[in-house]
């Protein structure tokens, strides 16, 4: 089964809460883990009694919408924890105007793909497969006849930001949404 693994970068951004397809709560003992250093989705306010002048710099700080929080989150870090060096992985990438390079038929704002990769993501979450995703959301050429493949891949040989995102992961582990310059990924580790 597919685990979701939350993870929040420094020059990455992760949108959305993790959990996995079969969540099973809390209590969950599984051992699956992620040492996330930065303010998770629900710890922006503090936990039990923040004082009023707290909550209202909160407020004032708030996003503006889901797009905006999903790249808010941009400045958070984790501490890693290299599971490997080398890995299988799969990924779906959604990309938006504003890179280098994109198609012009790619016109999504960095809000819209974000958002985009994100409902990707909640898709999965659901009980949809990868492969299926791959096909309706990735925008990388020739990805849906690889399945989102990329194949073996050294942590060496990846941009920091990615490497960061899928070494952490164990098999089957998929990272949230994850920002570098190709756009928003979303990485399985298959092996």
């Amino acid at each position: 089964m597919k685990t979701i693994v939350p993870l929040v970068l420094l020059a990455v951004v992760a949108c959305g809460p993790a959990a996995t397809p079969e969540a099973k709560g809390p209590d969950d003992a599984s051992g699956e883990d992620a040492a996330v250093t930065g303010e998770d989705d629900g710890a922006a306010a503090g936990a039990g009694g923040a004082a009023a002048g707290e909550d209202a710099a909160a407020a004032e700080d708030a996003p503006a919408s889901p797009g905006a929080a999903c790249l808010k989150k941009a400045g958070s870090r984790i501490t890693p924890n290299v599971v490997s060096t080398r890995a299988t992985l799969r990924h779906i990438l959604v990309k938006h105007a504003e890179l280098e390079g994109v198609p012009a038929s790619i016109t999504r704002t960095r809000e819209e793909a974000c958002l985009r990769a994100e409902e990707a993501l909640e898709k999965m979450k659901a009980g949809a497969e990868f492969v299926d995703l791959v096909a309706e959301y990735s925008d990388e050429e020739g990805a849906a006849e690889r399945k989102g493949e990329i194949g073996d891949m050294w942590k060496k040989d990846a941009k920091p930001d990615f490497a960061s995102a899928a070494f952490v992961l164990k098999p089957q582990q998929v990272s949230h949404v994850v920002e570098t310059s190709e756009g928003f990924h979303i990485i399985m580790r298959t092996k």
